[in-house]
């Protein structure tokens, strides 16, 4: 399940920057995962801590989940695993040469 989570990180910014067969998606973000394996074990270890923290609590965090949902542990862990997206597919290049 951990695993399948931490694919996930990398599988969604790819659906929204790529047009590939899914298959393609899930070794791209294999490979991704493997090939950041620091910075995708600190984005796994925020969500599971999260997660782990819901569950753990449910009574007191289910008012909490309407609002904070998912939404809340991704966006520290995309901002992790972002240095290693623009790496591989310089996205940050991309954006500077369609403003000019």
């Amino acid at each position: 399940m951990l695993l399948v989570l931490g694919l996930s990180l990398y599988l969604w910014p790819q659906l929204a920057l790529m047009e590939l067969p899914f298959p393609q998606l899930v070794k791209n973000s294999a490979l991704l995962f493997l090939g950041q394996l620091p910075r995708s074990l600190a984005a796994l270890a925020i969500l599971t801590v999260y997660l782990w923290g819901t569950v753990q609590f449910f009574l007191l965090t289910m008012p909490l989940l309407p609002l904070t949902n998912l939404w809340l542990p991704v966006l520290p862990a995309l901002f992790l695993i972002y240095p290693g997206i623009n790496k591989n597919f310089q996205i940050e290049e991309k954006i500077k040469t369609m403003n000019e």
